[in-house]
């Protein structure tokens, strides 16, 4: 008679018991965010995704597999889960194959050959189809902050006139203030970076308060 397998989460750890009551640790839970869980599996693909540049929009976690790069990706987890538990409320955030296969390409092209794009995948225990619904996730978020706060960010001639007399020849790395290009030439270049620039920190408060609402539990 074949044995009954079943799972079991303990604190910290995911366990699978067979009708024998034999145990065996399948994988290791580093946090959980309002009972949904991120396991040690998670982390590792984390780092694959990162190391090929699919990291949605919000802080990027440099890929590490020491104790410190483990503890920011876990961060970097939990706000995309909690994004994620909010964006799956919001409606019109389909994406298309082609737009997957388009990114999915560009990602391909970094590679020197078929062969090495997928040895890197067998070696991130990864696969193509893990690729594409990570990138489908990236653009949703992307769409997302355009809908829910891009759209509504406002830059004031004021604000561009302080950035180009106070900030421009410090993001330019000028030496001094006298080479600054006229303000006409860079008028647009400085709105994108203000729009950016405000854009984060709205998206960095709204993250604020997920997750001061969220009930979140982090096992070291």
């Amino acid at each position: 008679m074949p044995s009954v397998f079943r799972i079991l989460v303990v604190p910290g750890l995911l366990v699978l018991l067979a009708g024998s009551l034999r145990a065996e640790i399948i994988d290791r839970i580093v946090a959980t965010v309002n009972q949904q869980i991120i396991t040690l599996s998670d982390v590792e693909r984390e780092m694959v995704f990162q190391e090929i540049g699919i990291a949605p929009a919000t802080e990027a976690s440099p890929a590490a597999a020491d104790k410190a790069g483990t503890a920011r990706i876990t961060h970097y987890l939990i706000q995309q889960l909690l994004m994620r538990q909010q964006i799956e409320q919001f409606p019109g955030l389909d994406i298309s194959s082609q737009d997957i296969v388009r990114q999915k390409d560009q990602i391909r092209q970094r590679f020197e050959s078929d062969q090495k794009w997928g040895e890197f995948l067998k070696q991130g225990h990864i696969n193509e189809p893990d690729v594409e619904r990570r990138i489908e996730w990236q653009l949703q978020v992307l769409r997302f902050l355009d809908y829910r706060f891009r759209q509504f960010v406002v830059i004031e001639p004021k604000e561009v006139e302080a950035f180009y007399q106070e900030r421009l020849s410090q993001e330019l790395k000028q030496p001094t203030p006298d080479t600054k290009p006229p303000l006409s030439e860079v008028e647009p270049l400085i709105r994108d970076f203000l729009i950016e620039e405000k854009l984060d920190q709205q998206v960095e408060e709204w993250l604020k308060n997920l997750r001061e609402t969220a009930t979140i539990e982090v096992f070291n």
